[in-house]
């Protein structure tokens, strides 16, 4: 069965597709306890999805085991992802779709769109080598060091750094998006350690596009781990 017959008959294949390779990128395994806690659905629903996707020859598990994915599936999930980050691109960078509303918009769209329409926008749009939030599509050159950029939970005060990447969980949780948005962050600009404190990191923010701009910001605890950068 070819992938876009899969996604007829079984829409959902995407998305759990796309959380396991994820999963196990920053994880190591994948669980399916894991697995219901990342898309926010129940045990049960899971253990069906992943019966389906056996049977599809997309992924193995062993009783009591974590989940492995096929050659098939990891191609499968690589595909989704690709479009997923470059509609993301395409909703904000050209129908002015904000960093809390790209992801939902981008998971509507991506099982509907062909191979053709997928690599003209990926031309259209530059090449990106990641998605908006700073996550490297899979299989492009910087992938590993991009994945290696520390949390920003772990910058020592004075230390300084390029905010580079949101964590594909980070996206998930409540509240991050919208604060990073309402506060104006921006991937590339620069920040300084002032402090740490109890419900976080007391940081300076230099604008990428004002380097003349400073403002001085409490990432809050919660947030920082989901938050990485680049040492300046």
């Amino acid at each position: 069965m070819e992938f876009e017959d899969i996604l007829q008959t079984f829409p959902a294949a995407s998305d759990y597709l796309s959380a396991i390779y994820l999963i196990n990128r920053d994880h190591g395994h994948v669980s399916n306890s894991k697995l219901a806690d990342w898309l926010d659905v129940s045990r049960p629903a899971v253990s069906q999805a992943v019966n389906r996707l056996k049977k599809l020859d997309l992924i193995t598990q062993e009783r009591y085991s974590h989940i492995q994915m096929t050659e098939r599936g990891s191609r499968f999930a690589v595909k989704m992802l690709r479009r997923h980050y470059l509609l993301e691109h395409f909703l904000m960078d050209h129908l002015g779709f904000t960093w809390d509303e790209i992801d939902i918009e981008a998971k509507r769209l991506q099982n509907n769109i062909s191979d053709i329409f997928e690599e003209r926008m990926f031309k259209a749009l530059g090449k990106p080598q990641t998605c908006p939030h700073g996550n490297p599509i899979p299989g492009t050159d910087d992938e590993e060091k991009i994945l290696a950029y520390p949390q920003i939970s772990g910058a020592e005060e004075g230390e300084s750094g390029i905010f580079s990447r949101i964590t594909e969980e980070g996206e998930e949780k409540e509240g991050l998006l919208k604060y990073i948005h309402e506060h104006e962050i921006h991937l590339g600009d620069r920040f300084t350690v002032k402090s740490r404190k109890e419900d976080g990191l007391l940081v300076d923010f230099q604008r990428q596009d004002n380097v003349q701009s400073m403002e001085e910001i409490v990432l809050p605890r919660e947030f920082c781990d989901y938050l990485c950068y680049s040492p300046a």
